[in-house]
């Protein structure tokens, strides 16, 4: 067999660790990393044929007829759409946002898409049913010759290179840092409830183009934000800021953490490589339950449960702060555990052996010749997914022209589409990944919390989430008014713990929670 490559996809850009080199970390960092791996395992199945950018149609035509190749891309656009061809797609994130549902190429007869983990392709299965399209999994390789667990002279000299007490226990995150990779939220956990003897520390950089997707944003001004409301904030832990490490200066700043924490609801979180390579060097790991960091938990203790919201997906401060309290007291024998579910999970053999079945399975499918138009593919699609998926689709197409809900965005953000609510829709997708597939349902006695800092606003009779994009405001009637003051607490932080009791009080407080503004402790 063979594999058709456009040279775009095959001129990787390299990133180089050697010694005095900056390390730099973005969003094609962990892209280039899976595409390498892609492409090697390719060359060991077959014959990769480079494609200019700019081939002839005829030429396209006559190599996409032949039975024997199979086209391959990861982020290059194919060309002629109508043209038929056996396909091998890479999705990475894609199935995690909106666009890739009116995109043919991954729903056609004779596409395969590529998971990352078992868990997001049968996530997919189970909320598309017959609207899923061809899928396979390939699972990303991780560095194992580097990440390994310390012998005890390196776990001293790591920690002692970090400068760490012996009673001193060290939580780290590494990546980029992002509002919704929950970074954010591990230090208010902490300054909410305290723990003695902490440090925590963040490898990595900001990424001030990154967008986000629900609001149609980018981090532009994430590092003065995350400097306000974090580091000027923090009062209970000690909290370093490190640049991006590469891999040797990453498996030692791993070996000196006592607990690795990655509480993300990154819009694509389809993986999640470094809280692997943490586990890979013996350390405890708390993660969300949200796509690839779920299929991660089947290994890890420190799972934290997320539910979705028009907002993005959320969860528990409390139970944040609690995991982490638990994953401290990790024991050695769950260590080990970890360590062999990852090993298991990213084989080599596993996933050349899946990527072999996804190809043999092309090749052995008629081409399909009658494709459509991009109009009528996009809507086929659409009626495929309200025909078949999660009730959520159709809600979203509904409530198109609906209004959105007052304090969802901040004014002037926001993403549009005439044939759905957007935040609707992306709600419906991300409650595929999430613990639970609707937020959770407020009842009297429940506590709870802002998920990022909430202010109230008398004068306008309005809750404030100083949050990321923000702030947003949430205004109300008078009664409404007045019945969430009768169960706001504001503490001596000036935080704000809200305790719902009245029918009234419960309806607005479940509003909140729905719009990501609110997440209750338990």
């Amino acid at each position: 067999m063979q594999f058709a490559a456009f040279k775009g996809d095959l001129n990787m850009k390299h990133f180089s660790h050697a010694k005095g080199k900056r390390f730099d970390l973005n969003a094609s960092t962990s892209v280039a990393q899976q595409k390498m791996h892609l492409l090697e395992t390719l060359k060991g199945l077959g014959t990769i044929v480079p494609m200019d950018d700019d081939i002839k149609l005829d030429d396209y035509k006559t190599l996409c007829a032949r039975p024997d190749t199979i086209l391959v891309t990861v982020h290059h656009a194919l060309p002629w759409a109508q043209v038929p061809r056996r396909l091998l797609l890479h999705s990475l994130g894609d199935f995690m946002l909106t666009s890739v549902y009116f995109d043919y190429e991954h729903f056609a007869g004779n596409t395969i898409n590529l998971m990352t983990s078992r868990l997001q392709a049968q996530r997919l299965k189970e909320h598309l049913r017959q609207a899923a399209p061809g899928l396979g999994v390939f699972t990303p390789r991780l560095k194992v010759d580097n990440f390994y667990p310390p012998s005890p002279k390196e776990k001293i000299a790591a920690r002692e290179k970090m400068k760490l007490a012996k009673d001193t226990k060290h939580i780290v995150y590494a990546g980029r840092w992002l509002s919704n990779k929950g970074i954010c939220q591990a230090v208010r956990a902490l300054n909410l409830w305290p723990l003695s003897n902490i440090k925590i520390s963040f490898a990595g950089n900001f990424e001030p183009g990154f967008v986000i997707s629900q609001t149609g944003t980018n981090h532009h001004t994430f590092s003065s934000y995350f400097e306000r409301e974090a580091l000027r904030r923090n009062c209970h832990t000690r909290l370093d800021l490190l640049k991006a490490h590469g891999p040797q200066a990453l498996r030692e700043l791993l070996w000196s953490a006592d607990l690795f924490v990655y509480p993300s609801i990154h819009e694509d979180e389809n993986f999640g490589m470094v809280p692997r390579e943490a586990v890979l060097c013996g350390v405890p790991v708390v993660v969300t339950d949200f796509c690839g960091l779920g299929q991660l938990g089947r290994g890890v203790g420190g799972l934290l449960p997320t539910y979705p919201t028009l907002a993005g997906p959320r969860y528990s401060l409390k139970t944040l702060r609690d995991l982490m309290t638990e994953g401290l007291k990790t024991t050695k024998d769950k260590l080990k555990k970890n360590i062999r579910f990852v090993f298991q999970e990213c084989d080599r053999i596993q996933a050349r052996a899946d990527l072999k079945r996804a190809a043999e399975t092309l090749l052995h499918q008629r081409l399909v010749k009658d494709l459509p138009k991009p109009k009528e593919a996009r809507s086929e699609l659409l009626a495929r997914l309200l025909r078949y998926a999660d009730p959520g689709f159709l809600e979203a197409v509904l409530e198109k022209n609906k209004p959105l809900p007052e304090g969802l965005l901040v004014d002037g953000t926001g993403c549009y589409n005439k044939e759905f609510a957007y935040h609707k829709f992306l709600s419906a997708i991300q409650g595929f990944y999430t613990t639970a597939a609707q937020p959770p349902q407020i009842e009297a006695g429940l506590v709870l919390r802002g998920f990022f800092r909430l202010a109230l606003w008398q004068e306008e009779k309005a809750l404030v989430e100083n949050g990321f994009p923000g702030p947003r405001v949430k205004r109300y009637s008078d009664k409404d008014w007045h019945d969430l003051l009768a169960c706001v607490e504001i503490q001596l932080d000036q935080e704000i713990v809200i305790y719902p009791r009245t029918p009234d009080q419960l309806r607005l407080a479940q509003e909140l929670v729905g719009l990501g503004y609110l997440a209750p402790d338990s």
